[in-house]
């Protein structure tokens, strides 16, 4: 039996990748051939389904290029410790709060906090696969993914921390907190 959560067919791969028509499935198969995902397993039988990682497919899929994609974020440092997951959210991060060097001086200043950026991230990295909220949902829907991005943050959280003192540790020049910015990092 599989996790729903954990293990994704093609056909829902491409619904998740935002692929419609009668070769979504297709579509969804070469796009992670691309990306070098394979499946995990595939189910007994002549016509066994195959299953690929969910987590796999969310973390290519947050570094595709596409549609908003920002070639200033494609070579950003990478932190010792810290696994494509954890980098994929913070990618995400630095990218909605306006570019690496800002993000990562933030950061530096006030830490990893359940209620900034990474958190948000964190929270819809969690959840991305799951259709919107909608009225009447009720509130168990709503709690299944509080604790889905709870979990997925306090697992992520020992990495976070190794990037706050990367951050930390780096070196800034041309920010005052009378100007308010630009940062650039040193180095």
């Amino acid at each position: 039996m599989r996790n729903e959560e954990t293990e994704w067919t093609a056909d829902e791969i491409a619904q998740y990748l935002g692929y419609a028509g009668a070769n979504a499935a297709g579509s969804a198969r070469k796009q992670l051939s691309k990306w070098g995902i394979s499946a995990t397993r595939r189910a007994p039988g002549r016509g066994g389904v195959s299953y690929y990682s969910a987590e796999e497919v969310k973390v290519a899929n947050a570094r595709r290029r596409g549609q908003g994609y920002r070639s200033d974020l494609k070579n950003l440092a990478r932190v010792d410790g810290v696994t494509e997951r954890t980098t994929a959210i913070i990618e995400r991060a630095r990218e909605a709060y306006g570019g690496v060097d800002a993000f990562d001086h933030y950061t530096a200043i006030h830490g990893v906090d359940r209620e900034g950026q990474l958190h948000n991230e964190a929270s819809i990295f969690a959840n991305e696969h799951l259709p919107m909220v909608q009225p009447g949902d009720g509130t168990e829907s709503i709690l299944r993914r509080r604790e889905r991005a709870l979990a997925l943050w306090e697992e992520i959280l020992p990495e976070l921390k190794l990037y706050e003192a990367a951050c930390r540790a780096a070196e800034w020049r041309g920010w005052s907190r009378e100007s308010g910015g630009p940062v650039r990092r040193i180095g």
